[in-house]
């Protein structure tokens, strides 16, 4: 089998693009989230309150910061925010803050002139740069023996909109990584580099043409997932039609193998006649091929709408159009993935969310394989949702929250249901605190969950969280019960800038694992 090689590099020539400040006034924009779905935070405030791309927006719970975010799509009246890792959790209602440079009189040079809705409007294209470097350690020790070296690591995303004073956005994600269990374990590696994004995209929501080349993935076909290749839009009106192919990546050795391809075509359509819109339907067709012999084809459909300002509504769906029964492929079609959700904030004080979330093994016809499409255990997550916020006085909030899996091929049925309180800023102290309860019954045990969490937050630099959860649970077909429990304690620290430290420390007690894990992290925002 040939493989192509891909070398992963911290392109630190990236920065040289730079950025280009405004002279003027320092203005400050506030508005709120409106809903959060995947990684994704989307605002109620958009180009008309003076937002644009690259634009880093602070988040604050009931008043506690809780991290930032960077504006990469807008619109006249929301916009979207990416947030650099994971770490940042966002709920609808929170504060969102921008504050920028506002220029009375933008170079001459940075101005282009466009034709938006039969009027003439004037906006300045910057080169923005946006990203994360950090490096990471982590380590764990048992009660037996000593502390282990875990994997130290550094990442790298990058993101640089508005290249050369256009349309043009270079994205970069990589990790390298150091296993020094390999000279233990002979089929190890010792240094590790991932390649997770590298591509050039240009287009605009208000162009009549999209291209993108590289390591990616596609918003109008998810269940493609990532490729090494290309991907081709035209648009007209408000519908959109696309062409995409490449190989399969190969994220252990960052290469590509030409004998695993992808192909997909879509049609997608606006409800909205803003170039950027969260109310949109696709419709996908996409096929992959192992060795030239087909190994998957299928159809996705996806849903994006919000009818009104605080209901929102997502959905998306994979049907295999091809089967194996006893080893032979036969045309027949088959639910594979299936995600709903459905976000209504009747009033500012309450939230509400219902979703059904149903994933499926795909059988690959050539590769035999048959694998799950998503990173969630689909025997334990799949099923129905559901979900209430209540904002109380005194900064104390309220949540219930409930799930329940049907008895399917001779499982039994599994549910969960459970609720909380939290109450922030007690008393002024800048100290929150929070206590949750999860009653579970899964396929294989049952138990009762519990988590009590306290936080602090110093003059918006520090923060220190103490954590303690405590799982009580049967496994199924056994009379004697277990109890695994987890102290953690955490901080974080924004050092000079926009450098920034953490730290994590967990003690466990576990049945089967008993000692310590630790995770430090240094990391700088730009």
């Amino acid at each position: 089998m040939h493989r192509i090689h891909t070398f992963a590099t911290l392109p630190l020539l990236l920065l040289v693009a730079g950025k280009v400040f405004a002279t003027d006034e320092l203005v400050s924009i506030t508005t709120t989230v409106s809903y959060v779905s995947g990684t994704t935070i989307y605002l109620s405030a958009g180009r008309d309150a003076g937002l644009e791309r690259g634009d880093s927006v602070h988040i604050y719970t009931q008043g506690r910061y809780r991290g930032i975010t960077v504006i990469y799509a807008v619109s006249a009246s929301s916009s979207a925010t990416r947030p650099p890792d994971s770490s940042l959790q966002a709920a609808t209602g929170d504060s969102a803050v921008v504050v920028k440079l506002r220029p009375t009189i933008a170079p001459s040079s940075l101005l282009a002139t466009r034709r938006e809705k039969g009027s003439e409007k004037t906006s300045a294209t910057r080169t923005l740069v946006h990203g994360r470097i950090a490096a990471q350690l982590a380590a764990s020790r048992s009660e037996e023996g000593g502390w282990d070296l875990l994997q130290p690591s550094i990442l790298m995303r990058v993101d640089v909109s508005g290249m050369l004073q256009s349309d043009l956005t270079l994205s970069f994600f990589g990790r390298t990584a150091r296993d020094f269990s390999h000279r233990a374990y002979p089929g190890s590696q010792g240094t590790t580099v991932r390649l997770y994004d590298l591509s050039l995209r240009y287009g605009s929501p208000q162009g009549w043409f999209g291209i993108g080349i590289g390591r990616m993935t596609s918003r109008n076909v998810g269940g493609l997932g990532a490729f090494d290749g290309g991907e081709l839009s035209v648009r007209a009106g408000r519908f959109t039609v696309g062409l995409i192919g490449g190989g399969q990546p190969d994220y252990r050795t960052s290469s590509v193998d030409p004998d695993r391809r992808k192909f997909a075509g879509y049609i997608n359509y606006r409800f909205s006649e803003e170039g950027w819109s969260r109310n949109d339907v696709t419709l996908a067709y996409g096929r992959q091929y192992f060795h030239g012999n087909l190994d998957r084809d299928f159809l996705y459909l996806q849903t994006s709408l919000s009818p009104a300002p605080r209901l929102y509504l997502y959905q998306s769906t994979e049907v295999d159009l091809h089967d194996l029964a006893d080893g032979e492929s036969t045309q027949e079609l088959h639910v594979t993935n299936t995600f709903l959700t459905l976000s209504w904030m009747p009033t500012e004080w309450l939230s509400t969310s219902a979703g059904y979330d149903a994933a499926r093994p795909i059988v690959l016809l050539e590769s035999m394989k048959a694998i799950a499409d998503t990173l969630l255990d689909r025997d334990l997550q799949q099923g129905m949702r559901a979900s209430a916020s209540v904002r109380l006085p005194l900064r104390i909030t309220a949540s219930m929250t409930g799930g329940l899996r049907l008895r399917t091929d001779g499982a039994r049925q599994a549910h969960s249901f459970g609720g909380g309180i939290r109450a922030a800023d007690l008393g002024g102290t800048g100290v929150t605190a929070g206590v949750q309860f999860l009653r579970t019954r899964a396929l294989y045990s049952e138990g009762n969950d519990l988590t009590v969490t306290i936080e602090t937050w110093v003059e918006r630099w520090i923060t220190a969280s103490l954590r303690y959860n405590r799982y009580a649970y049967v496994l199924t077909g056994r009379q004697e019960g277990a109890v695994a429990t987890t102290l953690s304690i955490a901080t974080s620290v924004r050092m000079a800038g926009s450098w920034f430290a953490l730290a994590n420390l967990d003690r466990v007690w576990d049945p089967g694992r008993t000692g310590y894990r630790m995770l430090g992290e240094l990391s700088y925002h730009f």
